[in-house]
């Protein structure tokens, strides 16, 4: 009898799965927001970029597609001024048109990410090249839901706190 418990346990610990064979979680995280044209003046509101592309490129691999992209402009080293033309050939990354309201939406794998904001001037394209106005940083964990509203303004392309009116937010 004692026998058959041990091969029943044996069977039944094999097909479990241990994590600690298995490699880290890749369960995406999803960053939501909206791209909006700041506005520096008190009087008028900040207004939604519908044409806007939010395009995610791994941080790792982001100087060397900098590096093989036409500038846009004199680079200033800041990244929310990086302006540049953005091929992606042979580049990974990721691409979330901005809806009417400017929101966007992007799963991601867990890391870190540059995310460029392209095509702010009324140049919609749905498909590279873009010319990007300038890019912000974000990192997410697996299974995170991130919220990143991006602005273009005189800053450059910047991460922007929360300014979604009530009526807006989910309930």
């Amino acid at each position: 009898m004692r026998i058959v418990v041990v091969i029943a346990a044996l069977l039944l610990l094999s097909q479990t799965t241990n994590p600690a064979r298995e490699g880290p979680d890749q369960t995406p995280f999803r960053i939501t927001g909206r791209v909006v044209a700041v506005s520096d003046v008190a009087t008028i509101p900040d207004l939604p970029l519908a044409k806007a592309m939010v395009v995610a490129v791994p941080a790792d691999a982001f100087p060397a597609l900098l590096a093989e992209s036409a500038p846009l402009a004199a680079p200033t080293g800041e990244l929310a001024f990086t302006a540049f033309r953005l091929e992606c050939d042979g580049h990974e990354r990721h691409e979330a048109p901005a809806a009417a309201d400017g929101r966007y939406e992007l799963a991601l794998p867990p890391g870190e990410y540059v995310l460029c904001l392209a095509n702010v001037r009324g140049r919609k394209a749905e498909r590279p090249p873009f010319e990007v106005a300038g890019c912000v940083k974000v990192a997410g964990r697996p299974g995170q839901d991130v919220r990143l509203d991006i602005g273009f303004g005189e800053g450059g392309v910047t991460a922007l706190p929360d300014r979604a009116p009530k009526r807006d937010r989910p309930e």
